[in-house]
């Protein structure tokens, strides 16, 4: 039954990257028709469509029964985006310069978005009233993100006019459900060969479901990178991350109270927090070359340790 597993998941991975290419050049020729800036086509487009995965996994999960697996699912997953995914784009792609104006206000959301959660999750639950401000939160972040580009429409005014046509946005709808599904079956084998290997459910929301819910923003990221799109890559992530302290965890909260487990408690929230200080520290340098990439996706491996409860020393 493993081996059946395995190959669902060598299927489903491959789906995944493939509709991540589809969705990437169809987001890219959507932007331009509508007079996006690059970044704001990695925020709004990409870094929201490829959180999908974990907002329709939390709210099934929280529908089910299963409530606890949202905060464990969302803190894993924004540390995978952070660590792994911003690691690996930077590692495989090249450096990574950040834009000024923009990198500055979504590190600042993103900052705030994480002190936020942290001090919600400080009681081990997510409650309605919680959750509601967390969603307009986010109603908050979109605006503002939305005047942003306003300006950055101004800036840009220069670029040449795109027309869309009816095959990009048949290509954004497939690749985007591409990705879904994908992620949805690499989550489905990851789940079910985890559990006949007998692997708690703790690590398998904050490592296996968030590790495989964060595979369209690698895929997404690293394929931007390598392309020369950094501000794409770079918005993706700090979209998705924002969108998913925010809305994957405000929808759910909204349907049912969200109790935190222990492991998460302990080790994901820690490590969320730890995450969000190094973000504001190496973003003063305005670039994340291949050296902090490679130490990224390292911390990340120190993160999968912890969970797993390894001893490093």
């Amino acid at each position: 039954m493993i081996v059946f597993w395995i190959c669902v998941f060598i299927v489903a991975l491959a789906g995944l990257v493939k509709g991540a290419d589809w969705l990437l050049h169809s987001a890219e020729r959507l932007g331009k028709a509508a007079h996006l800036s690059s970044f704001l086509v990695g925020t709004i487009i990409l870094g929201f469509g490829t959180s999908l995965p974990e907002l329709v996994s939390s709210i099934f999960g929280s529908l089910r029964g299963v409530p606890e697996i949202v905060v464990a699912n969302v803190i894993g997953s924004n540390i995978a985006n952070i660590l792994l995914v911003l690691g690996a784009a930077t590692a495989l792609g090249g450096s990574l310069a950040l834009h000024k104006r923009l990198s500055k206000f979504n590190i600042s959301a993103l900052v705030f978005s994480t002190l936020l959660y942290v001090l919600m999750a400080l009681d081990r639950v997510v409650s309605f009233r919680e959750a509601l401000l967390l969603c307009l939160s986010f109603a908050t972040y979109l605006g503002y993100t939305l005047r942003q580009q306003n300006k950055e429409r101004a800036i840009e005014s220069d670029r040449p006019h795109y027309t869309f046509k009816s095959r990009d946005v048949f290509q954004f709808i497939i690749g985007l459900v591409a990705l879904v599904v994908g992620a949805r079956y690499v989550v489905d084998a990851t789940v079910q060969i985890a559990h006949q290997l007998d692997i708690a459910t703790s690590i398998l929301s904050a490592v296996f479901i968030a590790l495989g819910t964060s595979l369209p923003e690698l895929a997404v990221s690293v394929r931007a990178m390598q392309k020369g799109h950094g501000d794409i890559a770079f918005g993706n992530v700090f979209g998705s991350s924002i969108f998913n302290l925010l809305l994957v965890t405000g929808i759910p909260g909204l349907i049912t109270r969200l109790p935190i487990d222990a492991q998460t408690y302990l080790i994901g929230l820690p490590a969320l927090a730890i995450v969000a200080a190094l973000t504001i520290t190496v973003s003063h340098k305005r670039k994340l070359s291949r050296s902090v990439g490679v130490l990224s996706i390292l911390g990340y491996a120190v993160f999968i340790s912890l969970m797993f409860g390894l001893d490093l020393a």
